[in-house]
């Protein structure tokens, strides 16, 4: 799997709706969080709400990540999702993280996550 160059990532399209695959979230130009998602779009709405409201949010992983951009790969699209997605984006994900290390995709307990 090629892992794509950061001018190539920020060049990538915005999620529409029924997009899965692998997110960027950019702050100022910079690569501050890489997500997976099965509903990127549906996954962007709930870290929106999150960073407007995060006071009220009580779980763990609940955190504020910065970002005016987002960009995606996109692996699959449309309603239904075929069942080797899951492998292939927690794969994606994660030679992304690896060659990036985005500030946001670390955990000060656990490393990466």
């Amino acid at each position: 799997m090629k892992v794509l160059s950061l001018e190539e990532m920020l060049q990538l399209p915005e999620p529409q709706e029924y997009d899965a695959g692998i997110y960027f979230l950019w702050k100022d130009g910079a690569l501050t969080y890489i997500g997976k998602s099965k509903h990127i779009c549906e996954r962007l709405y709930h870290q929106t709400c999150m960073n407007r409201n995060l006071p009220l949010y009580t779980g763990r992983r609940a955190k504020l990540v910065p970002f005016d951009k987002v960009t995606c790969l996109v692996l699959e699209t449309g309603p239904f999702c075929s069942p080797r997605l899951g492998a292939q984006l927690l794969h994606h994900e994660r030679a992304y993280i690896a060659a990036y290390q985005p500030a946001f995709n670390q955990d000060n307990q656990n490393g990466f996550t």
